[in-house]
C-alpha cells in the first residue's frame, strides 16, 4: 500500500522528536522508532488502527505509539494511506481535520 505523509505531519514528528531529545539525549530517537513502527504497521495493514469515534467516517483511523502519548492519525483510500497527523493525545483534538481529502 502506498503511504503519503502530510508535510505538516512530518514536521510534527520531527518537532516532537526534538522536544523529547532535548529532555533526554536519545529519547527523540526512541520516539522516532515508535512512530516508524506505527507507520510501518499502518502501511502493511491499514485496518490495524482504531476508527475515530469523533468523526463519522470509517476511513479515518489512529494508531497509538508505544511509550509516548502520541497517535498517528491517517485516512485510508483504495490504493493509498494518507498520514494526516502525528498528534499528542491530550492536546487540541481533531485540529488536523482540515488536512483531510473530503472527496
Amino acid at each position: 500500500m502506498n503511504l503519503h505523509l502530510d508535510p505538516v505531519a512530518y514536521s510534527e514528528l520531527i518537532e516532537a522528536a526534538a522536544w523529547y531529545d532535548s529532555r533526554l539525549n536519545g529519547l527523540g530517537d526512541d520516539f522516532l522508532d515508535a512512530a516508524n513502527q506505527a507507520i510501518d504497521a499502518i502501511r502493511l495493514s491499514p485496518d490495524t488502527g482504531s476508527v475515530l469515534e469523533t468523526l463519522d467516517d470509517p476511513r479515518v483511523r489512529r494508531v497509538l505509539l508505544r511509550r509516548f502519548p502520541y497517535a498517528v492519525i491517517y485516512e485510508v483510500f483504495d490504493d493509498q494511506v494518507h498520514v494526516l497527523a502525528v498528534a499528542h493525545t491530550s492536546r487540541k483534538p481533531n485540529y488536523w481535520t482540515s488536512r483531510r481529502d473530503e472527496s
